[in-house]
């Protein structure tokens, strides 16, 4: 159950991954653990793991989530936000409160990425922890084309930091919408199974789970998933997909005997945000809706 580096998963080797043969000089290896195409973006979030996962700022981590979440049966919802990304955050929250689902406040523990969204969350009362260090950090985490990459690695490294810490985690992009309480469904069909996540909208080599919605249930072989997971994602770069590792990785840990499944569309579904504009087409069975390419049109259309 070792949790695999990314030289130890070898995953843009041509003999394991024979996506990658090709002949044509024009053919690009979009592997995300090629260092010779993502330089920029490693040493940058090499230094990212170093400040945030500090035996200081780990211990205090530890205290927070232990007072927030006292009880470790009910599993924590893990959510990255930004000021790009509060709008999105809080249109999720109101659909859990709109809907009567539970108070978002209770499940969420939110990584704030700038100092702006850590006062406004916390004014609003979730459960969010100071972002002193990302001053300490001298990146600019939110902005630039490093952005997307920077989420993705601080999201790992804050789901399995509570993994690590014996948690249940569903691992939460901010544009999906609760129509109802997921977690019932994640908790019964976890007892079979070590990852479950939504079926993505667009499959094909990305893979069929969507990085937006995992469940993680805290098992000796979840917990070397999500830390080889979190190894990998620091060779993330921009030629490459969330969704093609996750995917990478579940077929690899499949070999390693981890169970996971793709949860029902009719209750968990993909959807574009182009449906905003009039067609709801989602299932009355729906309890989840993941808006793939969300913009301000729901704040604009008061969807929700």
């Amino acid at each position: 159950l070792e949790p695999m580096t990314a030289k130890v998963a070898n995953l843009c080797s041509e003999k394991i991954n024979t996506r990658f043969l090709g002949t044509s000089k024009s053919f690009l290896c979009e592997d995300p653990s090629c260092r010779k195409c993502n330089k920029e973006a490693f040493s940058d979030q090499l230094k990212l793991a170093r400040y945030y996962r500090t035996s200081k700022l780990d211990r205090l981590r530890r205290l927070s989530l232990t007072r927030w979440f006292p009880d470790k049966r009910t599993p924590i919802i893990i959510v990255l936000v930004s000021s790009f990304t509060l709008e999105q955050f809080l249109n999720w929250a109101c659909s859990c409160e709109k809907n009567n689902v539970f108070d978002p406040r209770k499940y969420a523990w939110v990584v704030a990425m700038d100092t702006e969204t850590f006062k406004t969350l916390d004014q609003l009362q979730f459960h969010v922890e100071s972002t002193n260090w990302v001053n300490a950090l001298n990146l600019t985490l939110a902005e630039g084309k490093m952005a997307a990459e920077n989420l993705e690695v601080l999201t790992l490294l804050s789901v399995n930091f509570a993994v690590e810490n014996k948690y249940s985690v569903l691992r939460l992009d901010t544009n999906n919408v609760f129509m109802r309480n997921p977690l019932p469904l994640l908790q019964r069909s976890a007892v079979r199974r070590h990852i479950l996540g939504m079926r993505a909208l667009e499959t094909g080599d990305l893979g069929g789970m969507n990085p937006g919605f995992v469940y993680i249930h805290a098992t000796k072989m979840a917990a070397s998933f999500v830390s080889t997971w979190k190894e990998t994602s620091f060779l993330s770069g921009g030629n490459s997909s969330p969704q093609a590792l996750l995917n990478r990785l579940l077929r690899h840990y499949e070999l390693r005997q981890l169970s996971q499944r793709t949860l029902p569309t009719n209750l968990v579904m993909s959807k574009d945000s182009s449906m905003l504009d009039g067609d709801t087409g989602y299932s009355k069975d729906a309890l989840v809706i993941h808006w793939s390419n969300m913009d301000t049109r729901i704040r604009n259309s008061s969807y929700w």
